[in-house]
């Protein structure tokens, strides 16, 4: 019997692998080797700005606040881009066809940053190559993938070397908070199409409201700019580049480079610049003069300082709430405190990173630890 069985074993044919067929006829994607890059010169058609800054294939981030002049700003750079002319650190070594995507500005604020040619000192050749390189489409009714298939069927006829998305939000079902929503956005729906079109993009974004950071943009590094958009950190990791137009003071703002500025191809990465409009009310964004960006920032720092002293006197009313040996359970804080729960949890924090209160915690036994709070003393100084 145990031979029958060792025989009926020996004769089963091995288990068919499981069909994968559609799999093994689809193309393997290419795979070179370092050597084989390493022997390959640069293809520098590929770049649109710079030296990769805004390059085939890729997209970088334009962040700024809301009525900072995104949309302006984009206006003006597309024209630019469309006829060849390098502006501020943005250097091009040819004339780029230029598609905007919006949501937000109705026709008449359209016509009103169209205006803006007239100020731009065009030749008629280049106002009719700005003509030919520009487009504007209007998008209000996708999302997601949808929004993006419309994109890509408005670009196959117009024939794009840059796509704009302004702004993102408004082509964004999900919130800007959760990584999987980002990066199926920008990386599994935007960058094949880019890549498909052999097209760049930029794409306009808001930063966090408020500004969680206690160093205000100006003041922020390359580095640390890189970090200023609102959302999750695909934001920073998807795009090839960003940069960010904060306001400075009146109509001066600062235009910046974060990640990507070193592929800008220029030692300036920073421009100061102002909002100006001429006797007929079009608005024009010009270079400042230094005399004039050194006031702006001198008056920020005055400004921010000011307010800064303001909260910090404010905060220090939470102080006569507290007697000299008394803990106050977090809870009882919030009851009594002279403001609102979401001031008094900063003021609470502010506090005692000024060692100006003490926060201590005492075993819970049905759970979180209780929190106290409480003057700083010889026994429970402040650490």
């Amino acid at each position: 019997m145990r031979r029958v069985f060792e025989d009926f074993e020996t004769n089963q044919k091995p288990e068919s692998p499981p069909n994968r067929t559609s799999e093994s006829e689809k193309p393997l994607r290419p795979m070179p080797s370092w050597i084989d890059y390493g022997n390959r010169g640069i293809d520098r058609s590929q770049y649109h700005v710079g030296e990769g800054f805004l390059e085939i294939g890729g997209f970088v981030m334009l962040i700024g606040q809301s009525y900072a002049g995104k949309s302006t700003l984009i206006a003006q750079l597309s024209i630019c881009l469309a006829i060849g002319r390098t502006w501020l650190f943005f250097t091009v070594e040819r004339a780029l066809r230029v598609m905007i995507v919006q949501a937000e500005d109705p026709e008449n604020k359209l016509i009103k940053m169209g205006h803006m040619f007239k100020r731009m000192g065009l030749s008629s050749e280049e106002t009719e190559l700005a003509d030919q390189n520009t487009a504007v489409l209007t998008i209000r009714d996708l999302q997601d993938a949808r929004a993006i298939a419309e994109i890509e069927r408005h670009a196959l006829v117009f024939k794009p070397d840059i796509i704009v998305i302004n702004p993102m939000t408004s082509y964004l079902s999900g919130s800007v908070y959760k990584d999987e929503v980002i990066n199926r956005f920008l990386r599994v729906e935007l960058t094949p199409v880019l890549d498909r079109l052999k097209a760049s993009g930029i794409v306009v974004h808001h930063p966090p409201k408020p500004i969680v950071n206690d160093k205000e943009p100006r003041d922020l590094t390359a580095f640390e700019l890189q970090y200023g958009g609102a959302g999750m950190a695909a934001l920073t990791n998807a795009p090839r580049g960003n940069m960010f137009l904060t306001h400075v003071d009146g109509d001066v703002f600062k235009l910046q480079a974060g990640k990507g500025f070193e592929d800008l191809g220029t030692p300036e990465t920073v421009a100061y610049l102002r909002r100006s409009r001429d006797e007929q009310n079009i608005m024009l964004w010009e270079r400042c003069e230094s005399e004039m960006a050194e006031e702006a920032n001198e008056k920020e720092v005055r400004r921010k300082a000011k307010k800064k002293t303001v909260q910090l006197i404010t905060y220090d009313k939470l102080l006569k709430v507290f007697k000299p040996t008394a803990k106050i359970s977090s809870q009882k804080v919030l009851e009594i405190s002279p403001r609102g729960r979401d001031w008094t949890t900063d003021a609470l924090k502010e506090l005692v990173r000024e060692k100006k209160l003490v926060r201590s915690e005492e075993p819970n036994p049905k759970g979180q630890p209780f929190v106290f709070y409480h003057l700083p003393t010889l026994l429970e100084p402040a650490e």
